[in-house]
């Protein structure tokens, strides 16, 4: 009897090894995301078009440009649709480089079928949500990320 409770688990444990990541470039689009690098190491919450949620932590010294990626949930769809409405508001593909910021980058990425529009700041703060320091319109978009689920 024991043994049969513990097939759902393990079940689960091996089918979530042996899926496919979940990469930036997969999630439906209109995909929002914010990359919250710091120094060598680095952190995404991203949006997909149906408010599908996405979290994910590229960990330390990878510099391969792709973030696997797991699901969090569902935004509010309120929520949500501020987010995209702060979006509109970020200078278009602008903002200062990594090296500019000594390796604490903001960088918040709307990407479409067609293309990704990037918008960076520096983060001045001393952990992945912490937005001190950061500036209109950046911060309205930031806060929006950390209000949903």
């Amino acid at each position: 009897m024991k043994s049969a409770l513990l097939v759902p688990p393990l079940l689960l444990i091996l089918l979530e090894a042996c899926s496919s990541p979940v990469y930036l470039e997969d999630l439906t689009r209109p995909a929002l995301a914010w990359n919250r690098a710091r120094g060598l190491c680095g952190s995404w919450i991203a949006v997909d078009a149906d408010g599908g949620l996405w979290r994910g932590n590229d960990g330390c010294e990878n510099d391969n440009g792709r973030s696997g990626l797991k699901a969090a949930g569902k935004g509010d769809p309120t929520k949500v649709e501020a987010l995209r409405q702060a979006f509109q508001t970020l200078p278009v593909n602008a903002g200062p480089q990594r090296s500019d910021c000594l390796g604490n980058l903001f960088t918040f990425s709307r990407w479409t079928a067609a293309t990704k529009i990037e918008s960076r700041a520096c983060a001045l703060g001393s952990s992945y949500d912490d937005l001190t320091g950061l500036e209109e319109p950046h911060l309205t978009v930031a806060r929006g990320f950390l209000a949903l689920p």
